[in-house]
């Protein structure tokens, strides 16, 4: 199930309608989602057949900003809403 980008976070949702969120700070960081298309027959008997990367990318380059990324669970039919 592809993620779903939100203003300050990410929502990652399960099969069983809950999710994980990824908040963030969005004046600091560019969120993406990137697809990854599994070609493998082995991985696909396991896998769907796309599986998706999450990218945070600073706004601004820097070598000074920290940021922590929160992960928190959200609850049953909750995860396509901001």
């Amino acid at each position: 199930i592809r993620p779903q980008i939100f203003h300050n976070k990410i929502v990652l949702p399960l099969p069983d309608g809950t999710g994980i969120a990824m908040n963030f700070m969005p004046q600091l960081l560019e969120p993406a989602v990137e697809e990854i298309p599994i070609t493998d027959a082995v991985t696909l008997q396991s896998w769907p057949n796309m599986l998706y990367r999450i990218v945070l990318r600073w706004k601004q380059p820097t070598t000074r900003l920290q940021h922590r990324i929160r992960l928190t669970a959200v609850p049953p039919s909750s995860t396509t809403k901001q």
